[in-house]
């Protein structure tokens, strides 16, 4: 993981230009930073972390780096009709060269859920089997959770309608770990011109016009619906365990494949 980042974003690239138009910015900004990264490879592998103890997790760093700046790029995305722009995709490698702080601040809390302290102990150290797949499994999530929050292919007046069971309220929860790239068109899709609440499609599940939800990883019991579709929950919601979990890809097919099949769509 320490030195193998930029696979992830080149994972993110094969995402992207699935979902975007040739061309298009963000695209743009993923290959010229993969090309970029890909000739500072020497250098990279043999730069040192502030914290040493940290080393095998200066991987994690590259990409929280990253989607710092995807983060502010898709939040201005959304304010705006227009296309903006993204920063320099060599703003990293220049700022090493000039020998300025690159690596960004993590929150004790997300440290924590990466288990970035495991990945630091991986550094230059060939880890037990068990380990390994602990570490596939932690570059997974730092992937979905720094670079894929965030992507949509919804236009500028689409990504600009919200929930309205959320608006005004400020006492809704965000999921920091939302999957704009599997649910952002579900967040924002509206039935006769107004957007889809999760609370109707619940009750109609309540009702039985709907079938249940898929099963949650927590506890087995019917997935939030909000939380996942939308991206913000109540805290006091009653499926609150099923917020505790992160899903991959792979693991939200269940609740894509519903979402297909039942949630209300224009005829």
């Amino acid at each position: 993981m320490e030195d193998e980042s930029i696979d992830n974003i080149k994972r993110m690239e094969v995402v992207a230009s699935v979902l975007l138009p040739p061309g298009h910015v963000f695209l743009v900004h993923l290959r010229d930073h993969v090309q970029g990264f890909n000739q500072y490879e020497r250098k990279w592998r043999t730069l040192p972390m502030t914290n040493a103890t940290l080393q095998g997790a200066k991987g994690a760093y590259h990409l929280q780096f990253e989607a710092l700046r995807f983060s502010k790029y898709w939040k201005s995305q959304k304010r705006s009709a227009v296309r903006v722009s993204l920063e320099d995709p060599d703003e990293l490698i220049d700022l090493i060269d000039m020998g300025k702080q690159w690596e960004p601040s993590i929150s004790h809390s997300l440290a924590t859920s990466l288990k970035l302290s495991t990945l630091g102990r991986l550094s230059k150290v060939q880890p037990p089997a068990g380990l390994n797949d602990d570490a596939k499994t932690l570059a997974t999530q730092l992937t979905n959770r720094f670079l894929l929050t965030g992507l949509t292919i919804d236009t500028p007046d689409t990504v600009a309608r919200t929930d309205a069971s959320t608006v005004g309220t400020n006492k809704g929860k965000e999921n920091a770990a939302f999957h704009h790239v599997l649910f952002g068109a579900i967040k924002t899709r509206t039935v006769g011109g107004k957007t889809v609440k999760s609370r109707d499609v619940r009750e109609k599940i309540r009702k039985g016009e709907l079938p249940q939800l898929p099963p949650s990883k927590a506890d087995g019991a019917p997935m939030c619906l909000a939380w996942h579709t939308k991206g913000i929950c109540n805290p006091k919601c009653p499926r609150a365990a099923d917020h505790a979990v992160i899903y991959s890809a792979e693991e939200y097919q269940p609740l894509i494949g519903w979402c297909d099949l039942n949630y209300p769509k224009d005829e």
